[in-house]
């Protein structure tokens, strides 16, 4: 009985050393996958000039064409930007691609597409969720700045 005890507590202490050592994954690969928006916010509001009312979620005025686009991230360096299964106009290019880089600190995605570049600050990245935010100056009257989450696939 005594070797029967200790082989089952040997085991539950392997068990255990095994599954308390999960490892800890980077910001690549917890960034590396498939992407799709959930929510976008802008601040300060957005003036639909149709109506004259103000709006701040952005995610509800944008078509569902837009909706279903997806954003996938690739370890070395690259992305693709989808249009899923729905395009806005049909003569679109499916897929558009482009290189992204973090900062040193990990707290910035930098993403480069058609010569030009955008900031993304992360405010979270998990391996389901993600949310960064971006700054924009429109007409040189006020910055912008949206809140984007995201949701992998």
């Amino acid at each position: 009985m005594m070797k029967f005890l200790k082989a089952t507590m040997l085991l539950a202490v392997v068990v255990a050393t095994l599954t308390s050592c999960d490892k800890e994954l980077t910001n690549t690969e917890k960034l590396t996958g498939t992407w799709k928006m959930t929510a976008s916010t802008v601040d300060p509001a957005f003036v639909d000039i149709s109506t004259g009312t103000t709006y701040t979620d952005v995610y509800a005025k944008m078509d569902e064409c837009d909706k279903d686009d997806l954003l996938i991230f690739e370890a070395a360096g690259g992305f693709k930007s989808d249009e899923g299964t729905t395009k806005c106009d049909p003569s679109d290019t499916q897929t558009s691609t482009g290189t992204w880089v973090f900062n040193t600190t990990e707290t910035t995605i930098s993403a480069t597409s058609d010569g030009s570049t955008e900031d993304y600050k992360i405010v979270s990245l998990t391996e389901t969720t993600m949310t960064v935010t971006n700054v924009q100056t429109f007409g040189g009257l006020a910055n912008y700045t949206f809140t984007l989450t995201f949701a992998k696939q």
